[in-house]
């Protein structure tokens, strides 16, 4: 069995050798081979004077028929990869679900936290004292005419036309990661659907990647077992690190009207599932707004669009195992964020270090969660199917679990990811701009 995994950081940043990483423990616990790919990163591996997509992901094909070639020579079956990420990886294993030609190259896939909604801080001054906005769009893959139009930005900023192939071969790789960084600060002014967390990313273009595997057109035929899996607090870093003090009701309000304009900003306001917590609704006008804004976040970037995604993805025939991350290990990235740190949260990349096995002191609860989640991997690699009673997706039924805690295993509560809400009576900005 083998698991090749993908690391994160928003395609522009990260490797293979990032904290917590280390496969030994999980090859270990799962009696598999772990590899950990690789790929070109920002401008280098999504834009190109040649105007050519998906560098990046043409990186990863390449990584996983290397694996072909050598597997057998340490033991290993190339008809039992599976393919993982979490964070960009998991958008990149999801572009890969989306490439025909990379079909035959793994058996099943694992994502997590794929962040299918891109969050934009838009910087504004407001009576209310507050500087910030964060803008929290989905965007999906790119277009192409998204793609064209940061191509030709990145083409324009730098010291050589296009079409001059010596001057672009003796650019240093300083110049053009500058370059790309320049590329990245502005995108959001190049393309309102390019965002400003991940604007180089995939490229729905038809020839490698032919689907945005998404709710705006037909979901291919699906035949492969994957897992969908986010944590609690997705948001927790990105609103607890932008607003460090208490946020008012009015500003929730801007903020999400920001984020989503007047029509779907009403719902969002006025549904139930976002509303001031009844205990506290005597004293609104103390509440902590950012609350119903990490519930949000995490709501609308990962948790809703990944179970739309895994509805669909089932119902084109492929089965879908939901879970949700109770318990995590604070990563390295969150320590900054006392939000992160403190009672039971479980931020962003928090669920890293309990796959890998990789926390330097991990208590009952996390160590608990790692021995369960490793043994559920092992039977996904070998099987398709991790066991335990975890139930696939059926229907409008994702059958999500809670993984870890005293709730470890029992149904998550749909909330808001209910079909009838996110993707339906607020549609996801992918719908709005892609469709």
């Amino acid at each position: 069995m083998v698991s090749s995994r993908i690391h994160g950081g928003s395609f522009v940043v990260g490797s293979a050798s990032g904290p917590g990483l280390d496969g030994s423990t999980l090859a270990a616990a799962t009696g598999s081979i772990v590899a950990v790919i690789q790929y070109r990163l920002g401008a280098f591996g999504f834009l190109s004077p040649s105007n050519e997509t998906n560098l990046a992901v043409k990186d990863v094909v390449t990584a996983l028929h290397f694996l072909q070639e050598v597997l057998p020579a340490f033991g290993g079956d190339g008809s039992k990869v599976t393919i993982a990420g979490q964070s960009s990886g998991a958008s990149m294993v999801r572009a890969l679900l989306a490439t025909p030609s990379a079909a035959g190259l793994f058996q099943s896939a694992i994502l997590q936290s794929d962040p299918m909604v891109i969050p934009q801080i838009v910087f504004m001054l407001m009576s209310e004292g507050i500087d910030s906005i964060i803008c929290l769009q989905d965007y999906g893959f790119l277009t192409t005419s998204a793609f064209t139009n940061l191509n030709d930005y990145f083409i324009s900023q730098l010291s050589c036309s296009a079409s001059d192939t010596t001057c672009l071969a003796n650019l240093s790789t300083d110049s053009v990661l500058s370059t790309s960084m320049t590329v990245f600060d502005n995108a959001a002014s190049i393309d309102p659907s390019l965002g400003s967390f991940e604007p180089m990313r995939c490229v729905t273009d038809g020839s490698l990647i032919t689907s945005p595997l998404d709710a705006t057109a037909f979901f291919p035929p699906q035949s492969k077992p994957i897992i969908v899996s986010t944590v609690a607090d997705e948001s927790g870093k990105i609103i607890y690190g932008t607003y460090t003090s208490p946020v008012s009701e009015s500003e929730w309000e801007q903020a999400v009207q920001q984020s989503l304009g007047s029509s779907r900003a009403a719902t969002v306001t006025n549904s139930s599932f976002y509303a001031i917590p009844s205990q506290d609704a005597s004293n609104a006008s103390s509440f902590d707004a950012r609350t119903q804004l990490e519930a949000l976040g995490t709501d609308q970037i990962w948790r809703c669009p990944s179970w739309t995604f895994a509805r669909l993805f089932a119902a084109a025939g492929g089965t879908v195992y939901v879970g949700e991350y109770a318990v995590g290990v604070t990563y390295p990235d969150n320590e900054a964020v006392p939000y992160c740190t403190e009672g039971d949260t479980v931020c962003h990349e928090d669920d890293i270090e309990i796959v890998f096995g990789t926390a330097s002191d991990p208590s009952a609860n996390q160590t608990s969660l790692i021995q369960a989640m490793q043994g559920r991997y092992k039977a996904f690699f070998a099987t398709g199917n991790p066991g335990g009673g975890w139930t696939p997706v059926s229907g409008q039924e994702t059958n999500a679990i809670i993984l870890g805690g005293s709730s470890d295993g029992s149904q998550a509560d749909v909330g808001a990811c209910d079909p009838s809400f996110w993707g339906s009576a607020v549609q996801y900005d992918y719908q709005v701009f892609d469709a």
